[in-house]
Parts: C-alpha cells; structure tokens; sequence
C-alpha cells in the first residue's frame, strides 16, 4: 500500500539491526505523496547495521528510493559486512523546470543534499588545517581545495575552482541550505554546515575553522 509504511522498517533512529537476513521482498510505492522515503529502511538516523544480507530485493517508488536505506540523515551511521546481491532500486522523478527571464534562477530545493552527512564530516576533520592557496589536502587547503576533497571523500568529485563550482549543482537561496552545501561569493566557497554555520579555508594566515557570517554569500549549490 502507498503509506507511511511502505518500508520494511520505516526509520531507524539510535537503533541497529544486526545480523539480518532479507530474502525475495518487493518493496513497491506509487503514491508520491506518502512513504517517499523507500527502502528495506526508509529513513536511518544514527544508527548501526552489521552483518546485513539482501537477495533478490525490488524496491520502487515515487520519489526517493534506496535497497538498503532510503535516506540517511544527521547523526552518525554506521554499516559493516552489509552484502546486496540481485537488488534493483526504481526511480521516478518528476521535474518542474524554473521559468527564468534571464541569469540563474536561485529559489529553495525539498531535494536533499545526498552526500550531506558524509561532506560535513569530512570538513569537520579538517578543522585546523593551514590555508595555502592552490593546496586540496590532505592537511594544506585553499577555500575550493577544502570543497573539493570533502566531496571527494563522499565519492562525488567536484572541480578545484570556486568559480565553476557555481554550476555545480542547484542554486538554492541561502536560507533554503542545506547541510553539505557549497556557499559561494565571487571568489570564495564554504561548506554548510546546518545552523547558520559553515566551515572554509579563509586565506593565507588562517586555518579552516567554522564561521557564522552566512548572509556574506550569494547563494548555496547543492551537487
């Protein structure tokens, strides 16, 4: 049924599953407006699954769908010997394009930032790290180096330039950010970092630290 519930387990919250084994399920949403989050787990939030096996898995659904997990948000999660074999995840996506006079459109974006949690760590274990310009890691930074090998770190590569990391993504306004965003000005980027914070890599002299002052930036891009 299209519900809530779609999932075999609808969220996983400080919780873990452990030594599991799911064998011929189908998993199938058609409703877009109920259980968008579609998976073995719809939606896992700083939880633990070890030793997961999945076999001959379907999962379809209207908006966001994953085999294991649908979506992964905040906290800490963590997977070990997670094994997925004949699993095939549906998508449907359905896309509104901005009608524009002119330039970019910048407006606020419901899809999430899918490499958010993992960038946002990577950016936190970087704190302290001296700034040199043209430097990307792993313990010297420029402002779109830092950028670079975050993503890097959660398997999407990105360029090593402020400026064409402006069209790297979806523009969204500042206010609509998301944890994960890249924050971008004429000539200097930053990584949001949820709460009206952000870590980058200032200039020659300073260190990648986390700053507050989000309303200097002209708008955010999620890759």
């Amino acid at each position: 049924s299209a519900n809530k519930n779609t999932n075999l387990f609808y969220k996983v919250q400080n919780g873990s599953i452990i030594n599991a084994k799911f064998e011929n399920i189908s998993i199938v949403n058609k409703d877009s407006s109920a259980g968008k989050l579609v998976g073995i787990v719809g939606q896992m939030q700083g939880g633990y699954m070890y030793n997961i096996s999945m076999n001959n898995i379907t999962v379809a659904g209207a908006e966001r769908v994953g085999g294991l997990v649908g979506q992964i948000i905040g906290g800490y999660n963590y997977f070990e010997k997670c094994q997925l074999i004949n699993t095939t995840a549906t998508l449907t996506v359905k896309v509104k394009a901005p009608v524009t006079s002119g330039g970019s459109h910048v407006g606020s974006s419901s899809r999430p930032n899918y490499y958010g949690t993992s960038v946002v760590g990577a950016a936190y274990s970087r704190l302290g790290c001296p700034y040199k310009w043209g430097a990307a890691g792993p313990n010297a930074f420029d402002c779109s180096g830092l950028v670079q090998w975050c993503y890097a770190k959660a398997g999407k590569s990105l360029p090593h330039s402020s400026g064409a990391l402006a069209s790297c993504g979806t523009r969204v306004s500042i206010s609509s950010a998301k944890p994960g965003d890249i924050l971008w000005k004429p000539g200097h980027v930053g990584i949001y970092i949820g709460g009206g914070k952000y870590i980058h890599a200032p200039h020659t002299g300073d260190v990648v630290k986390i700053s507050s002052d989000v309303g200097r930036f002209s708008y955010a891009v999620r890759p």
